[in-house]
C-alpha cells in the first residue's frame, strides 16, 4: 500500500490540508474519509479523464467491480492475479488486461484519490453515475459498452474486487481446451432466481422495473465469461431492457433475449475456505477473498503447475 499511501499523502496536501481546518485534519485516518466537509470551490471535482488504453488483439480482458473505497483490495489485486509476472510458464503471447469499475462518490476527497490513483496506474474505468449498490447494473453496463467498443478481446471476464481469479489456468484453458468459442456465456448458473419484492433488500426489483416473479437463467455476477460475440449481442441488446438493480440477473435477462443461453460452471465458486494447492488447477474464479487470502492462492495458483499433477486437469468448464 505505500504506492497508494504517498498518492493519498499528495492528494491531501495539495487539496485537502489547506482547505480545512487542524481539527478537522486530525479526523482523518489512513482508510476513513470524511464525507461532509467544506471545500474551496476552486477545488476539481472530475474524475472523468481519460479512459484507460486497450492494447490491439487482447486475448482476455478482466472487468472488476470495485468499490471507490477499495484501495487496498485493488492494490492486492495488482500485485497477485493481475500482475503480468504471475502467467503460467506454458502461456506465452497472450495479452490481458485488468480494469477496475468505479463510479462517483459524496466525497470530492475520496474522488480526488481515485483520480490520483487511475492516473497511477491506468486501470481505471471511471463511470458518471452514483457508485452504490444499486447502480451496480449501470456500473457493469458501462464497462461491458466501453469493452465493447475500445478492447474488442476475445474473451471478457467480469468479476469483483473480493474474487481471486486464476488467470493463467483460466487463459490456459481458453487458449487449449474450450469447447464453446462462440456463444459463451459461462460461469457459477443460477436456474430460477425468485425476484425479490421486499423494498427492506438491497436486491428489491419492483414490478414496474421487472415483470414476473422469476428471472430466466443467469450466471452469478461473481464471474463470468463472455466470447466477443455474445459481447457484443449483449450491447445491441441491452438498451431495449429496462435497467433493474440486479447486475447479473439484468445481463442475463439481456443475453436471454439476444438467444444466448448460460453455461453452467462448477469451477466459479462462492466460498473461499479450506482450499488446497492442487484444487487450483480446477477453480477459475473464487468468491469472498479477503486481500491478504490473495496472496496465499496466488502462491498456490503458480505451485500447482509444477507440484500437481498436470493430467488431471478439467477440460471442460464443468
Amino acid at each position: 500500500m505505500q504506492h497508494y499511501k504517498d498518492a493519498y499523502e499528495q492528494v491531501f496536501n495539495t487539496t485537502f490540508k489547506s482547505n480545512t481546518s487542524v481539527e478537522t485534519a486530525s479526523k482523518i485516518t489512513n482508510n476513513t474519509f470524511l464525507l461532509t466537509i467544506d471545500w474551496n470551490a476552486e477545488m476539481v471535482d472530475d474524475v472523468l479523464s481519460e479512459n484507460p488504453l486497450c492494447s490491439h488483439r487482447l486475448f482476455l480482458l478482466v472487468l472488476v467491480a470495485s468499490a471507490p473505497e477499495n484501495f487496498e483490495h485493488r492494490d492486492t489485486i495488482r500485485k497477485t492475479w493481475a500482475n503480468p509476472k504471475n502467467k503460467s510458464p506454458t502461456i506465452s503471447g497472450l495479452k490481458t488486461k485488468t480494469i477496475f469499475l468505479i463510479g462517483r462518490t459524496s466525497s470530492r476527497f475520496l474522488n480526488a484519490l481515485l483520480k490520483t490513483e487511475k492516473e497511477i496506474s491506468n486501470d481505471i474505468l471511471l463511470g458518471d453515475y452514483r457508485d452504490t449498490y444499486r447502480n451496480l447494473t449501470q456500473k457493469v453496463v458501462h464497462g461491458l459498452r466501453w469493452a465493447s467498443s475500445h478492447c474488442q478481446s476475445s474473451y471478457t471476464l467480469k468479476t469483483d474486487d473480493d474474487c481471486f481469479v486464476n488467470v493463467p489456468l483460466l487463459l490456459y484453458f481458453l487458449w487449449k481446451h474450450n469447447p464453446i468459442e462462440s456463444n459463451l456465456y459461462a460461469g457459477h448458473v443460477r436456474w430460477s432466481s425468485p425476484v425479490i419484492r421486499n423494498p427492506n433488500s438491497r436486491w428489491y426489483v419492483s414490478e414496474s422495473d421487472f415483470q414476473g416473479s422469476r428471472f430466466v437463467p443467469y450466471v452469478n455476477g461473481a464471474g463470468y465469461v463472455l466470447s466477443l460475440d455474445v459481447l457484443r449481442k449483449f450491447v445491441k441488446f441491452s438498451g431495449l431492457i429496462k435497467f433493474f438493480p440486479n447486475e447479473d440477473a439484468f445481463v442475463g435477462t439481456v443475453l436471454n433475449m439476444a438467444g444466448v443461453r448460460p453455461t453452467y460452471s462448477a469451477r466459479f465458486v462462492a466460498h473461499s475456505a479450506a482450499w488446497q494447492m492442487c484444487n487450483f488447477l480446477y477453480l477459475f474464479v473464487v468468491h469472498h477473498v479477503k486481500p491478504t487470502r490473495q496472496f496465499e492462492f496466488q502462491k498456490f495458483a503458480s505451485e500447482a503447475w509444477e507440484e500437481c499433477s498436470l493430467s488431471d486437469m478439467a477440460h471442460d468448464w464443468v
